[in-house]
């Protein structure tokens, strides 16, 4: 079983624990320790944020939203993206609207976002395949956009081959022009 570093912000530890159990939303960062050492870990950024709240260390944060953007580009865009990842991102654009204006780099998160639609939908469309094997196409898609080819590190296989993940996490550069 593949594991992989995990930084605990309530205990300030970093162990490792098995890949399958990386929660979508970690993050790849590197952190250093009091010595000045770099460690390349995952990180849990919103809960770290949280108790920063909690503990006083930042006293408050706000949600920024960018402008409303009103070109048709923008909202085909949501669209697309609604309609190619709502098996297992349900949300209407005007939600992927507001959520890609509520981060710090709406242009980024939407080109994200548009990448994983294009991978998933030329992956998957066309073809009867079960759910789970989706969402695990799904999962490793998203990883890949993340972290690129430590997507296979990261993902525990169930339905795919190793060799199937890694000509997927290779197709997505072809189809997205980019990991």
């Amino acid at each position: 079983m593949k594991k992989v570093p995990y930084f605990d912000h309530r205990t300030g530890q970093i162990t490792l624990i098995p890949a399958a159990e990386l929660a979508p939303g970690l993050i790849l960062s590197t952190i250093t320790d009091a010595d000045g050492t770099p460690h390349k870990v995952f990180l849990d950024g919103y809960e770290m944020m949280k108790e920063a709240l909690r503990d006083g260390r930042v006293r408050s944060v706000d949600r920024v939203i960018a402008p409303e953007r009103n070109d048709e580009r923008w909202k085909r865009m949501c669209r697309f993206v609604s309609k190619s990842l709502w098996e297992f991102l349900p949300k209407q654009p005007d939600q992927w609207d507001t959520d890609f204006r509520g981060e710090e780099d709406p242009e980024a998160s939407a080109v994200h976002f548009v990448r994983l639609a294009k991978a998933y939908r030329a992956l998957t469309v066309g073809y009867d395949l079960p759910r789970c094997l989706k969402l695990e196409i799904f999962d490793l898609l998203h990883k890949a956009l993340n972290c690129g080819m430590l997507a296979l590190e990261t993902t525990e296989l169930e339905w795919l081959s190793k060799e199937e993940a890694a000509m997927i996490v290779e197709a997505v550069k072809e189809i997205t022009g980019d990991i």
